[in-house]
């Protein structure tokens, strides 16, 4: 026990109770600044604090000759044994000592020279304060009016007196003159002297009213700190937490925090599993409802969709005031601010290392109020899966197989081919595979988000060293990397297969997030964004920035293989310190051409956890519903939030087709990282409390490609990913593959990159204020405002939602052809 050379710091051995199983353990206590910390030993100062209690708000209870407790208002208690009597007077006489320094620092911070001062100054005490500076500013006013009119005066006067010629006395009227003189110059004085009192009176008040503001904002700094301390504090002990589970259970492979690959470890997609927040005698329950199963057969619950079939049938959709006039479908993902998806139970031979571990108290849940609705929006459905048969399929003849294949997928070799552009193989271009590797540079986040928690994610200033060399319309485009599960839903038997691989496609968007947690490059407005894959795709995409506040982004796709999707995606965040949440708001839309068939559906919730220390990584977690507004078929796909005590398989989907009637006619399950399959309900069992389903087979409706080698160094890229931004000639001059910052980081130059985003942000806000000083003259001379319009797409309004949504006017492909350029400004 010592002090260390400071007197406000005491620190010392201490005994902690941490649980029944272990009793009282060794722990090392530190006491400075009214904040008592305990550590495992001298070493974890540096970098994980097992918990700190407030003295200010605790009481100090003496037990027995060597134990005593500290406990706060809250629900913190630790019980405390010293090695000797000595000792725990020591400790209890230091304590008490600490929390009178911490009562008095908080008494002084809160009082003034006259009185106390609240700290939760409320709006109502700032208004008075400015109305009465207001109050006081209008009587200097008043005076200086006065000084001046009367000084005006005076100087007339004395004008008057010196113009005359006859000597003061001797002409008419001489008396008069000068008596005026004297009344002005007296009241002169008068005012003179008032105003002086009233300014002095004024800086009085505002010197006085200056130390009182000045203690109120030296007392927000501190407890601003404090709180900053504590939730770092707070994330060391959750950082601590996640790798104590890991190691101790061998999960690094299934913890989100860590690259996990397509490989067998991910496949538990099928496996029986609870929710995570079912108790004992459900689980026990849902045993005994496995037994009897054939060996090829497996147990899933999926939560189905709450909807009308009237809902269905009308499209689902709702107005939102939020969505910035797009219309969302019915039942929108769930906005859930935590992570959650499944680690297995701790086993017997770790409970006794994990309850030492967990003395923090440190909780990882969902919102309550956000589980609960969710609860009141679905209703069970148990599914008897029957699973691939893979030996089945290897005594198949090799040509057997391929049929086979080419039935389960609802697509066949001709119509594979006709999706992609008849060119001979020789013209289609060969692009990259490889990029420059990122380089080495070391920046703290923490250091910059810290200042920014509560504000939105597009107004945080980042530099490039948190990005990836994508802009966010690249990001967007992306998504159609698995494109091909829509060609095979153009070619499905019926609309709930096809709904099914629309489904696989919207749940591919997120493949490559578990390594993925760089932050795009925000586009500037009226950046736009082509990709031609015709040749070898089938496709071609435009992407633009149609908006910069709040920032929007309008997307169009065509495919040869008869579909056509489009979206405006724009988003909120919530960055809270330790998390930071982002919820798209924007509505995508998919028509195929053959069948008609219309879908509409909105994306879920991402969450990019460890903002404060340890190693980033994203979470996928909400519900999402995909409506088919030809049909009046629904698909409800949940996606399981990550949850260290579940049950659950890591980043779980589960999913449920229902017809207009609402009967169950497909279901879905897999991961989103990794695998998503399908299978055609058989019978549906309603006899029974719950719904029993029964399934064909399950077919393999996505499957992520291998990720390439030395990914890692080039920024967990896919082989998709490396080519969004390899450089093309003949398109527009605002593309993003132009846009210099972007390509210095690309090639390794960080710095220049840097300075150069600053320069084109520097452009952007000065056009911006340009655009405005032109938007206000014009409206000023009557000729109504100039808002930004898109070069590539229009404002309409959506038959769907009856909200407004950019379309694609078809001019771009056209103009580029011409290489007509006219329309698009001067970006960079």
């Amino acid at each position: 026990m010592s002090d260390a050379g400071n007197r406000d710091q005491y620190k010392g051995w201490l005994y902690k109770w941490t649980n029944y199983i272990r009793g009282y353990q060794k722990r090392w206590f530190v006491l400075q600044n009214g904040l008592l910390s305990y550590y495992r030993n001298h070493a974890e100062m540096a970098h994980t604090c097992r918990g700190t209690i407030n003295l200010a708000n605790a009481q100090i209870l003496p037990y027995d000759s060597c134990t005593f407790i500290i406990k706060n208002s809250g629900t913190q208690t630790f019980h405390l044994k010293a090695p000797t009597e000595v000792d725990r007077q020591k400790w209890v006489t230091a304590l008490e000592l600490a929390r009178s320094k911490a009562l008095s620092a908080m008494a002084a911070d809160t009082g003034s020279e006259d009185g106390e001062i609240n700290m939760g100054t409320d709006s109502k005490e700032v208004e008075q304060l400015i109305a009465q500076i207001d109050q006081k500013l209008t009587d200097l006013r008043n005076f200086s009016q006065t000084l001046n009119h009367n000084g005006e005066t005076l100087s007339r006067l004395l004008s008057e007196f010196e113009n005359r010629r006859q000597p003061v006395g001797e002409g008419p009227g001489e008396d008069t003159l000068v008596k005026a003189l004297k009344e002005r110059t007296a009241m002169q004085k008068i005012m003179l002297n008032a105003m002086l009192n009233s300014c002095k009176d004024v800086g009085d008040f505002l010197a006085n009213e200056g130390k009182r503001w000045k203690r109120l904002l030296e007392y927000e700094r501190g407890q601003r700190q404090q709180l900053q301390d504590m939730v770092e504090q707070l994330a060391k002990q959750h950082s601590s937490l996640e790798k104590k589970i890991i190691s101790q259970e061998g999960l690094s492979c299934s913890h989100p925090g860590f690259p996990s690959g397509s490989g067998t470890q991910q496949r538990g997609t099928l496996k029986r599993g609870g929710a995570a927040s079912d108790d004992s005698d459900e689980e026990f329950h849902d045993a005994e409802e496995n037994l009897g199963l054939e060996e090829n057969q497996q147990v899933i619950k999926i939560s189905l969709p709450n909807t009308t079939p009237s809902a269905a049938s009308a499209g689902g959709l709702s107005t939102s005031p939020t969505d910035q006039g797009v219309a969302a479908p019915g039942g929108s993902s769930s906005n859930a601010s935590s992570s959650g998806g499944g680690v297995s139970d701790i086993n017997a031979a770790n409970k006794e290392a994990f309850a030492d571990d967990y003395e923090s108290d440190v909780s990882y849940e969902e919102d309550e109020e956000e589980v609960k609705a969710r609860r009141r929006d679905s209703r069970q459905l148990k599914v008897i899966l029957n699973k691939r048969s893979q030996p089945s399929m290897r005594k198949q003849k090799p040509q057997q197989q391929e049929q086979q294949q080419q039935r389960l997928s609802g697509i066949s070799q001709d119509s594979a081919k006709s999706a992609v552009a008849t060119r001979p193989s020789s013209s289609i271009r060969v692009r990259r595979s490889a990029i420059p590797e990122r380089p080495n540079y070391s920046l703290n986040l923490w250091s910059i988000m810290k200042n920014c928690i509560g504000k939105e994610l597009s107004k945080i200033p980042m530099p490039v060293n948190f990005s990836e060399p994508l802009s966010m319309l690249q990001r967007i485009t992306e998504e159609l990397e698995y494109s091909n599960c829509l060609d095979k839903a153009a070619q499905a038997a019926d609309q709930w297969e096809q709904l099914a691989y629309v489904a696989a496609y919207t749940i591919s968007a997120y493949s490559t997030t578990t390594v993925r947690s760089a932050k795009p490059f925000n586009p500037l407005l009226g950046e736009t964004y082509e990709f031609d894959r015709t040749e070898d795709l089938g496709w071609r995409s435009l992407a633009e920035q149609v908006s910069h506040h709040p920032p929007a982004a309008a997307f169009h796709v065509e495919s040869k293989a008869g579909w056509t999707t489009w979206q405006e995606f724009t988003m909120s965040s919530k960055f809270r310190g330790k998390y930071l949440s982002i919820i798209p708001q924007g509505v995508a839309h998919l028509l195929f051409k053959q069948s008609g068939n219309h879908y509409t559906w909105r994306k879920v919730t991402s969450t990019v956890h460890n903002i404060i220390v340890g190693k980033l990584w994203i979470d996928n977690h909400g519900d999402m519903d995909i409506v088919n507004h030809t049909t009046g078929d629904i698909c409800r796909l949940t996606y399981k939030p990550y949850s260290y005590f579940s049950r659950e398989t890591p980043r779980k989907v589960t999913g449920v087709i229902t017809d207009k009637t609402g009967v169950t006619r497909y279901v879905i399950t897999g991961t989103w990282d990794d695998l998503i399959e399908g299978a055609r309900v058989l019978k549906v069992d309603d006899s029974k409390a719950k719904q029993v389903a029964e399934t064909k087979p399950a077919v393999v409706l996505w499957k992520r490609n291998p990720i390439l080698p030395n990914a890692e160094r080039m920024y967990n890229f896919t082989k998709f990913a490396m080519e969004l931004n390899e450089p093309e000639e003949g398109v527009a001059p605002t593309d993003s593959r132009l846009r210099p910052d972007q390509r210095l980081m690309e090639e390794g130059r960080w710095d220049d990159a840097n300075k150069e985003k600053v320069r084109l942000e520097e452009k952007q806000r000065a056009k911006r204020r340009q655009n405005e000083a032109d938007a206000e003259a014009a409206s000023s001379a009557g000729h109504g405002s100039s808002d930004h319009q898109a070069a590539w797409f229009k404002p309409k309004k959506d038959p769907i939602s009856g909200g407004t949504i950019h379309c694609f006017t078809g001019e771009y492909w056209d103009c580029k052809q011409r290489s007509e350029w006219s329309k698009c400004p001067d970006l960079f």
